[in-house]
């Protein structure tokens, strides 16, 4: 005598109810929130380092001018002017079409430790600055130079003297806040102080609700220290994605949050600031795991993460990620759910197959989010070490300690 199974009635009955329940639960997940700060208008500058996917600083692959024209160009009405990090790589180009395209640059010479190297960045960085100052309106010489170690402190201020004697624009050098009180003789040969607080990079990292007050007791130092001279907090943001560090949570709430808020803050304290960074850039997960190519404002497609103003998609590509976790659900129930002998087993197993579809789809998107391109893929070693981080197998400490 065969089993009695479920009626086709009751295998519909069964699909709907779980359909219905997951899309209950994704909305709950995936909703427009409300983020009390708003601005409108643009942001005053943005760390552009325009690398698409592929392409990479570390594999020498630069962006081409009719790209970097097309995502200067997509910038428009976003930010009022960029900063670049090299005179070189490709950015050549960068001065002449800020000023076709009408942005405030702020360019830059990255300076290591070949001599060679730094004096090509120098005599182009002077050469653009001395063509375009209609679109340069400011310089940074190095970048992080004192952190990394690759000059000391006499060695950098010959370089920013050189510039700072064959230019008209305002010069300066650019480093965590922490290295400008610990060198302070930089300060006497530079027209404006640039520093960079990344409240979620900090050794204690700070939330979002505390970034500001962190941030201005770190300014009022530098303030108090370097009197009279303007403060440039030249790298500031928030990532959109990735592991949380303490209390500092890597989302786009988070992120919306921070950035929505630090017009009216710098406005109220005098301070002029560069958001890290115009887009995302995959090569970075490299060597910070999946945060750290998910500080742009846009996403390695060029599409906006999120607006200046109204409710925030809290989950990137949610539609997406919806329609897909649903359909597959469906699909499971449709092969599963026939094989049930009452309607209260039929359901059970629908809910079953929209869950693990869920967490099937969620694990091959984040999986699909850790790729790193293999023309940009350089040691797999990194890619492990920062998948482990990012799903907190390991510690931000552990995954240090293997790059010293």
């Amino acid at each position: 005598m065969s089993k009695v199974v479920v009626s086709p009635l009751q295998i519909l009955i069964a699909i709907i109810a779980s359909t219905v329940l997951a899309l209950t639960v994704w909305y709950g997940i995936a909703h427009p929130r409300h983020v009390a700060a708003e601005w409108n208008g643009a942001l005053k500058s943005a760390s552009f380092a325009p690398f698409r996917d592929g392409q990479s600083p570390l594999k020498e692959v630069f962006p081409e001018r009719d790209q970097i024209e097309a995502d200067l160009i997509k910038l428009k009405g976003v930010f009022d002017g960029v900063r670049t990090y090299t005179s070189l790589g490709g950015m050549e180009v960068v001065p002449e079409l800020a000023a076709k395209h009408g942005f405030a640059l702020t360019h830059s010479a990255w300076l290591g430790r070949g001599a060679a190297g730094n004096d090509k960045e120098i005599v182009a960085l002077i050469d653009t600055a001395n063509r375009y100052p209609e679109a340069v309106k400011r310089v940074i010489v190095g970048n992080e130079v004192l952190l990394r170690q690759d000059l000391k402190p006499d060695e950098l201020i010959a370089y920013i003297d050189r510039v700072r004697g064959a230019i008209k624009q305002p010069v300066s050098y650019a480093d965590v806040w922490a290295f400008w009180l610990k060198n302070p003789q930089i300060a006497d040969h530079v027209d404006y102080i640039t520093i960079h607080i990344l409240p979620y990079w900090e050794d204690e990292p700070v939330s979002v609700e505390e970034a500001q007050q962190h941030m201005l007791a770190i300014i009022n130092r530098i303030k108090e220290r370097f009197p009279g001279k303007p403060i440039l907090v030249g790298e500031t943001g928030w990532p959109t994605e990735g592991r949380s560090r303490g209390p500092a949570h890597a989302n786009l709430l988070t992120a919306a949050q921070f950035v929505r808020s630090l017009p009216a803050f710098a406005a109220a304290h005098d301070f002029d600031y560069n958001v890290v960074e115009a887009y995302d850039q995959s090569w970075k997960a490299q060597l910070e795991g999946t945060v750290g190519a998910r500080w742009g404002m846009l996403d390695e497609a060029r599409d906006h993460k999120f607006a200046l103003s109204g409710s925030v998609v809290p989950i990137d590509n949610a539609v997406l990620r919806i329609l897909a976790s649903v359909s597959v659900g469906i699909l499971i129930a449709l092969l599963l759910v026939p094989l049930t002998h009452n309607i209260q087993r039929a359901i059970f197993m629908s809910v079953w197959s929209q869950l693990f579809a869920g967490a099937l789809v969620q694990a091959i998107y984040k999986s699909l989010r850790l790729t790193i391109s293999p023309t940009s893929f350089t040691w797999a070693e990194q890619h492990v070490l920062f998948f482990m981080a990012d799903q907190h197998w390991l510690s931000d400490a552990s995954v240090s300690y293997w790059y010293k």
